[in-house]
């Protein structure tokens, strides 16, 4: 009885409404002039929600569905539309990543919606049609190629009259009027990026004006691995040195935590720790640690002051008291207290 009654409601529908378009004010009509097909709908899909759209349940009438349409997790899908229907899945599995790819059954020749031109075999989480399983492997999606990845369009003799600084400065060389640089570390020929060459011009440039003191120089290395090593990528010091300086602060800052445990009352301001504000050591530990001075002398309280965030990171290694100084205080203010001498 089922299947006659909804299949009454098509061919009405059909008779009605050639080639099966429904125009918005569609479902409006049907609803104030024609009662009796509206309580038919209503009839056939009784199993939904009484506030449901008759759009809704047009859309099960015309592709069978005799049951409500539920998620992975059995929570009710969400409603589009006539043409879209259903969402795949709701919000939270989509979220997770549960959803799949959906097989589609192309009859009437879907193109792919991210235009390549090739026929759309699926229906992707976002209720696009796609030729592949995944959108990024779409041709069409594969031929917009990140900048970092599309090599440089100067020939060699292009560069050279371009970026005079640029020969001054690197072993350049050109093979096929294409540019090839000497890699930094392992002194072997490669091919370097637009990115790369534009970095290296940069901080070749600012160096003659703005940046003449600071360690900026985007050197040229042909894989991470090189980088890694190097001694000059984006290190002042050494790797022994570094290891050493971890090791030295480490050791401040645990100490610090047993002073700020056992003196809180004699710092100043310490009420205000941690309410946007930090602790910051006066003589600051990357001079401690160049001038060898005791991780006693640098986690006592008298070397501790509270400060925001902001001044803190704009202090960074400055010292806001002479080490002379900070030695006096200690004598004067703490008696107890036992020099080692400056070393660590």
């Amino acid at each position: 009885m089922k299947t006659s009654k909804r299949e009454y409601i098509k061919s009405w529908f059909l008779k009605k409404y050639e080639n099966n378009k429904l125009k918005p004010n569609t479902f409006r009509i049907i609803k104030e002039s024609f009662r009796n097909i509206y309580d038919d709908i209503i009839s056939e899909t009784t199993y939904l929600n009484k506030n449901s759209r008759i759009s809704e349940r047009l859309f099960h009438i015309f592709n069978n569905i005799f049951e409500v349409k539920r998620c992975f997790c059995e929570k009710n899908l969400g409603y589009l539309d006539i043409n879209r229907g259903y969402e795949r899945c709701c919000k939270k599995c989509r979220r997770k990543g549960k959803i799949k790819p959906k097989l589609l059954i192309n009859k009437n020749n879907i193109l792919c919606d991210y235009g390549c031109g090739k026929l759309a075999n699926y229906i992707l989480s976002n209720n696009k049609n796609c030729c592949k399983p995944t959108f990024g492997k779409c041709e069409a999606i594969e031929r917009k190629i990140p900048r970092s990845k599309v090599k440089h369009k100067y020939t060699y003799s292009k560069w050279i009259n371009k970026y005079p600084i640029l020969k001054e400065n690197e072993e350049l060389r050109s093979i096929n009027e294409m540019l090839e640089v000497q890699c930094r570390e392992c002194k072997n020929w490669f091919s370097p990026t637009a990115d790369q060459l534009y970095f290296r011009i940069k901080a070749l440039e600012d160096k003659k004006t703005i940046y003449k003191n600071r360690n900026v120089n985007s050197y040229l290395f042909c894989s991470n691995e090189c980088k890694e090593k190097s001694l000059e990528y984006r290190r002042s010091n050494t790797i022994e040195t570094s290891k050493k300086y971890e090791s030295y602060r480490n050791i401040v800052n645990i100490k610090t935590i047993k002073t700020i445990r056992k003196h809180r009352d004699k710092i100043l301001n310490i009420e205000n720790w941690k309410k946007g504000n930090a602790i910051d050591h006066k003589f600051s530990v990357r001079a401690g640690f160049d001038n060898n001075i005791s991780t006693d002398i640098i986690s006592h309280w008298k070397n501790l002051e509270v400060m925001t965030f902001s001044i803190n990171a704009k202090k960074h290694k400055k010292c806001s008291i002479t080490i002379d100084k900070l030695i006096e205080e200690i004598k004067k203010d703490d008696k107890n207290f036992i020099f080692e001498g400056k070393t660590k």
